[in-house]
């Protein structure tokens, strides 16, 4: 019985099955999916007046077509073919090709091609700039990727920003005025039927390393007999604790009185600042009370001024915890704009608290107190021996050394709103004690000084002016 009923049950699935797949309808290309393959296309590089050929999409079954260009996103009358003729007129505008398909069930479905601007010219990524030698001596651009590929390139080789006269191929060969200074390369792509295209590369910076080309515009050479007064002419002393210029303390909570006659001549090439506690209780500091020492600050204010070019010192710094030697620099205008809209040019600056450290640091109205500097070391302790401070002023950046090594750029094209560098500084040579930058004074320290073999003013690489009074 249970055997008869499975035979059953097996001719009714039977039945079933047969049923439905005779009712199951046979597919169609009706009811194929109805989409584009492949999109329409136009070249990517067009060029004005020319003659542009469309590649029409590819759709899924067959289809009736129609062609319409659009310019700028608007339909162009009577423009139904797969080609079209470009007028000069049209460059930078954007050209585009659409194509709309029937499907023989009345589905339409348009397909676009990319918009291209005619006669526009691209560089496909930013150009680049290397160095073609170990030394850094010189400069190539990475052939740059161009669309469309056969355009005229023309160089020309910029010094932070500025055209270098003369530089216009694909390398270059540095000079001392490129000393620290963001070299790049500008490339300006033409072709006929194209809009003319400008690129800039990335930078690289102009060795340090180079010999600059000099010019003695002024100098003090501390020559005179012993026991004499600086140069009255070229400089000034700037007396008291500050409080007579509305600066007491000078600014910093220093700890000196100045005074003209602690500057001397030692008869031996030399100009020798004395920092002393002898004689310093004669005088009433801002502390207040008595003054704790006596030193000296010369100034070239009113005598001597110095526009861009080279400043230099050659010194012996001071010995003992608490000095605070420094050539630098003010600006004259600063009994109109104030400090530090007048700027100010740290040339070195050296405090015993750490003996083997040489500050280089411009201070503007941005950067303030803190400045923009930079420290290197020194082998020994800067009073040990002679050591050659310089800075290198030019319109748009600054550079420092020491005995000749640079140690420190800084350029306008990164602090444009602290520059404050484009007008006539003075220049200043002091011995400090203590303050806010020379700390806290070694309590046994009774004497101390530096020593100036010369203060020098070049014209650096043609750049540099002496301004005198």
């Amino acid at each position: 019985m249970n055997a008869q009923k499975n035979r059953l049950t097996k001719l009714t699935v039977g039945f079933i099955a047969a049923t439905l797949v005779a009712v199951m309808p046979t597919p169609s290309s009706a009811l194929a999916p109805q989409r584009v393959v492949t999109a329409a296309k136009i070249p990517s590089s067009i060029a004005a007046g020319s003659l542009v050929t469309a590649t029409p999409a590819k759709w899924s079954a067959a289809v009736t077509r129609k062609y319409q260009w659009l310019l700028s996103g608007k339909p162009i009358a009577r423009a139904t073919t797969l080609k079209y003729q470009t007028s000069a007129a049209q460059i930078g505008k954007a050209l585009r090709f659409k194509e709309t398909a029937r499907f023989s069930n009345g589905k339409t479905i348009v397909s676009m091609s990319l918009p291209v601007v005619i006669g526009k010219i691209m560089f496909l990524a930013e150009p680049s700039i290397m160095y073609i030698d170990a030394n850094q001596n010189s400069a190539q651009v990475y052939p740059p990727s161009v669309r469309p590929s056969n355009v005229t390139l023309a160089y020309q080789w910029l010094r932070e920003g500025k055209i270098i006269s003369g530089a216009n191929t694909s390398s270059y060969v540095f000079t001392g005025a490129d000393q620290g200074a963001l070299i790049s390369l500008r490339i300006t792509a033409s072709k006929a039927g194209f809009r003319t295209t400008v690129a800039e590369s990335t930078t690289l910076e102009g060795p340090l390393s180079f010999a600059a080309e000099t010019q003695l515009l002024w100098s003090d050479e501390f020559n005179d007999a012993a026991g004499t007064a600086p140069n009255a002419n070229n400089w000034v002393a700037q007396e008291g604790d500050g409080v007579a210029y509305g600066n007491r303390g000078w600014g910093n909570n220093e700890r000196q009185w100045y005074l003209l006659n602690q500057a001397k001549h030692d008869g031996n090439g030399n100009l020798v600042i004395t920092a002393t506690r002898t004689g310093a209780d004669q005088y009433n500091c801002y502390y207040p009370g008595q003054c704790e020492w006596i030193s000296s600050k010369l100034v070239t204010l009113n005598k001597i001024g110095v526009r861009y070019g080279r400043m230099s010192i050659r010194m012996k710094g001071a010995a003992g915890v608490g000095t605070w030697p420094a050539f630098w620099t003010l600006g004259t205008n600063i009994a109109k704009v104030g400090w530090p809209r007048c700027g100010e040019i740290d040339i070195v600056e050296l405090a015993g608290y750490t003996p083997t450290t040489v500050w280089g640091t411009p201070h503007g109205p941005i950067s303030w107190g803190p400045g923009v500097g930079r420290t290197v070391e020194l082998a020994q302790p800067a009073d040990q021996d002679f050591h050659e401070y310089t800075v290198d002023w030019y319109e748009d950046r600054m550079i420092w050394y020491v005995d000749g090594v640079a140690f420190h750029v800084y350029r306008k094209s990164e602090y444009e709103t602290d520059w404050v560098f484009n007008e006539e500084q003075y220049l200043i040579l002091n011995l400090a004690m203590g303050g806010n930058f020379g700390r806290d004074i070694d309590p046994n320290l009774t004497e101390s000084n530096i020593q100036v073999d010369w203060v020098r003013v070049y014209r650096v690489n043609g750049v540099g002016e002496l301004i005198t009074h």
